[in-house]
């Protein structure tokens, strides 16, 4: 039988030291998931024909088709052009910008993930001013985003018609 270990033996010391050893060795192997992946998509909704939007960017992953029923649920209008798209990686406490638009950027900060993968969202849609007035906020608040529900965002009304912003996390 061994003798019982003593906070100040050679032996308990030696224990602990290889209890360290094993322990930062394996602690690379169970490191944290990466950050997650965030998309703003900036649409444009309109009842004409949209000819007074910006660059028009080609709907090629079918995102119009994807969320037509949630933006029609932030709007009654009946034409929806994709104008603007930006992904960034969320690190957790730290501030993000997403800028679909140059002109309405939007910031995020992740405060959180729950266990199901979901993340906490605070945000803050911005204005930039071209005059050399101070920059203003249109909305802010908190959210949780998980891949099947977007967060979408009934944006200003701008020229004949309105921007919606839709942030989603990527799976």
């Amino acid at each position: 039988m061994m003798p019982p270990l003593h906070l100040h033996s050679r032996r308990f010391i030696t224990v602990l030291c290889a209890a360290w050893a094993v322990w930062t060795t394996l602690a690379p192997l169970t490191a944290a998931p990466p950050p997650p992946q965030l998309t703003a998509l900036l649409f444009y909704a309109t009842d004409g024909d949209g000819s007074e939007a910006p660059e028009k960017m080609p709907d090629t992953s079918g995102e119009i088709k994807r969320y037509e029923k949630a933006l029609r649920q932030a709007t009654t209008a009946r034409h929806f052009h994709l104008i603007g798209k930006h992904t960034a990686e969320a690190q957790a406490r730290f501030s993000i910008w997403l800028k679909p638009s140059p002109q309405f950027p939007l910031q995020l900060e992740n405060t959180g993930t729950m266990p199901d993968g979901a993340i906490t969202l605070y945000w803050i849609l911005w204005q930039k001013e071209t005059l050399p007035i101070k920059d203003r906020e249109l909305v802010k608040s908190t959210t949780i985003l998980t891949p099947k529900t977007p967060l979408i965002i009934a944006g200003p009304q701008w020229r004949n018609g309105r921007l919606i912003f839709l942030v989603r996390k990527e799976s």
